[in-house]
């Protein structure tokens, strides 16, 4: 018995309509997600994020500052303590109600998030941070410390790792969700996350820097004090005011993921 080539695409047409990524002939993109789907993604990265975000801005520490008259300059790598850990908050989710796609996607957002953090804290540095005793002292500069100053005015090397192409490009990079779904998903975080960063930056402040020491000179008539102090040291700073918070995050990242 022999069968004619339509045949054979029929039974093929068939057995494809039957495939592992499909139900019911209706084919369905493998990893895609709902819009339920990405509601909780947005839900979870948000909480697990702002987490991370307290835990990392209230233990870092700005040390190493270099006073100079009433400047003080934070060099890069001046900013100590823990890197931004999300990847472990977003562990604790894994409860076995999230699939295995879902979760793998969650930990590759996280993980750009935290190594773009990583490169940002590494190259953060400040070149006008005001103290304002510095310019007028006598022996040297007694203990104070700095004016507030947002974190933006300072700059860092690492300023790219946050914008939304790096971290887009990061999370697509290293991840095997390619489903269109996934990536517009990967887009919405990624622009989130730049933006409220940049929020924070405007926001946040950096304070409570204590400078002391470094060499002024002495009164009159043995000196010309009082004057500017020179190699003055500061440290103990700390990032205060504004949070990444939950609440803005997730609100934000919704109103990306309606747009799309």
């Amino acid at each position: 018995m022999t069968f004619s080539r339509p045949f054979f695409l029929l039974i093929a047409a068939v057995f494809l309509s039957f495939g592992p990524h499909s139900s019911f002939g209706d084919i369905t993109e493998e990893g895609s997600f709902s819009a339920e789907d990405s509601e909780r993604f947005a839900k979870d990265l948000s909480s697990s994020l702002s987490r991370a975000w307290k835990k990392w801005q209230d233990t870092a520490v700005i040390e190493n500052v270099e006073v100079e008259s009433s400047r003080g300059s934070l060099p890069p790598g001046g900013v100590k303590g823990p890197w931004l850990n999300a990847v472990e908050e977003v562990r604790r989710l894994d409860d076995g109600t999230r699939s295995r796609h879902y979760y793998e996607c969650l930990i590759v957002a996280a993980k750009a998030i935290d190594e773009a953090m990583r490169t940002w804290q590494k190259g953060y540095s400040h070149a006008n941070i005001p103290f304002p005793q510095g310019a007028s002292c006598l022996y040297t500069l007694t203990p104070c410390r700095n004016v507030p100053v947002t974190v933006a005015t300072g700059k860092a090397s690492g300023d790219a790792s946050m914008s939304e192409k790096a971290l887009y490009n990061s999370m697509r990079y290293n991840s095997t969700c390619d489903s269109v779904s996934a990536l517009s998903l990967f887009r919405a975080v990624s622009r989130t996350v730049s933006e409220v960063f940049e929020e924070w930056e405007s926001f946040c402040c950096i304070e409570d820097i204590q400078a002391s020491g470094g060499v002024a000179p002495q009164p009159s008539p043995m000196g010309t004090g009082p004057g500017p102090v020179r190699a003055a040291k500061g440290k103990g700073g700390k990032f205060k005011g504004a949070y990444i918070t939950e609440e803005g995050l997730y609100r934000a990242m919704m109103v990306e993921l309606g747009k799309r």
